[in-house]
This record gives C-alpha cells, sequence and structure tokens, in this order.
C-alpha cells in the first residue's frame, strides 16, 4: 500500500525550511559583523561577506536584496540587542529616577564606544 505523506511533511519541511533561513542569515550577519570588525565597513562588500560565510553571493542578494538590506538588517539587530539590554535593566530598578540615570549611562557608554568604534 502506498501512501501520499506529501500533507503530512508540509509542517516539517517548512519548519525545517524556515529553520535553515533563519540559520543562513545569522550566519550572513555574523559574517558581516565580524568583517566590519577587522576591516572597517568602508571595506565590506557582499563577495567578502558571502566567502567569510561560505555561502553564494546570490543568497545575501536573496535574503537582503543588496549590501544596503544587509548592513540595515546588520544595524536593526544591533539595536534590538540594546533594546533588550535597556528593558532587562529598567525591569531590575525600583525607582523612576535610578532608571533614568541607569539608562543615561548607558547611552553615554554606547555613545562613546560608537565614537571608538567609528575613529
Amino acid at each position: 500500500m502506498v501512501t501520499d505523506d506529501t500533507k503530512s511533511g508540509e509542517p516539517e519541511t517548512s519548519a525545517r525550511n524556515v529553520h535553515n533561513r533563519h540559520l543562513t542569515m545569522n550566519n550572513l550577519l555574523r559574517a558581516t559583523a565580524e568583517l566590519i570588525a577587522e576591516r572597517g565597513i568602508e571595506k565590506l562588500t557582499v563577495t567578502s561577506v558571502a566567502a567569510r560565510a561560505g555561502l553564494s553571493r546570490r543568497l545575501i542578494y536573496l535574503y537582503f536584496r543588496s549590501l544596503t538590506g544587509l548592513l540595515e538588517a546588520y544595524v536593526q539587530g544591533y539595536f534590538n540587542q540594546m533594546d533588550a539590554v535597556l528593558a532587562d535593566q529598567i525591569k531590575t530598578m525600583a525607582e523612576p529616577t535610578q532608571s533614568a540615570q541607569r539608562m543615561h549611562l548607558y547611552l553615554l557608554t554606547y555613545a562613546r564606544q560608537w565614537q571608538t568604534d567609528e575613529a
């Protein structure tokens, strides 16, 4: 007896595809971060990111459309991490004044780091 497993396999296949896409995007973003840290943003290319990630340039264009799109996703991820850190800090503070002071200190530290990275 032959059964049609196509429909029963769809959710698993779809979940696997989403997982693989997520891993590929993270691999490209990690490669982007490494290359920016090593060479600076001015020398970043689609070819260098693809080579570092061990993937094709075509995947970068498929997922991000351009080098600019890749950089936007990288920066957005960085800001998402910063938002998460701030949210965690705020949750642990009992008094609003203390929250504001810590947030101010965090942002100053972030701004100084950003300036150092650009130099």
